[in-house]
């Protein structure tokens, strides 16, 4: 479970963290977890 997590969430990799597609995921999630996005 652990594994899989890690996997599908790029965010905890540091080197993948400046990456537009994992930034542009950050943005989803802010929009869709704040009722003002």
């Amino acid at each position: 479970m652990r594994r899989l997590y890690r996997s599908n969430w790029p965010l905890f990799r540091p080197e993948a963290a400046l990456t537009p597609e994992t930034f542009t995921l950050l943005v989803s999630v802010a929009n869709f977890i704040t009722p003002l996005g």
